[in-house]
């Protein structure tokens, strides 16, 4: 009886997933106001590419209907959000939703050097106050109106 004949595997290298920011869900639920930007300060713990964002979001707000949100990312600026680095694509939250994990994807891979500081956060559409954010309280958040686009 012959052998069995198999292809030779193919070995590939796996780049590791590193988390940056806050990986704990918060206990304090936010309304999500639209047309602004919520950001936290975050240092990188590596040198390497973010392509995408994760955060836990719900549709149970206040208000009535979806809520689009984008992530932003901004250089430091001697303790504040500097230069825009990147936005992401559009998520919908939808109305009523709970709260689950959503996924961020940026068109193109953020460079990111290891100890260095930025700026993360989400930019929120209309309508306002449709969904939550769950965060925590005292996290050095940085909040400004910018109406969304």
């Amino acid at each position: 009886m012959a052998r069995p004949q198999f292809a030779a595997s193919r070995r590939r290298t796996i780049a590791p997933s590193v988390f940056f920011g806050e990986t704990l869900i918060g206990s304090v639920d936010s309304l999500a106001t639209s047309d602004s930007k919520n950001v936290f300060a975050a240092t990188a713990p590596v040198t390497g590419t973010i392509s995408k964002f994760t955060g836990y979001l719900s549709g149970l707000g206040s208000g009535v209907g979806s809520q689009p949100f984008r992530v932003v990312i901004y250089a430091d600026s001697s303790g504040n959000p500097g230069a825009l680095l990147k936005i992401s694509d559009e998520v919908i939250i939808l109305d009523s939703s709970a709260f689950a994990w959503y996924d961020f994807i940026l068109p193109t891979p953020l460079a990111v050097t290891a100890g260095t500081t930025y700026w993360i956060g989400y930019y929120i559409g209309s309508p306002n106050q449709g969904s939550q954010i769950k965060g925590f309280s005292g996290f050095g958040l940085k909040f400004n109106t910018n109406n969304y686009a």
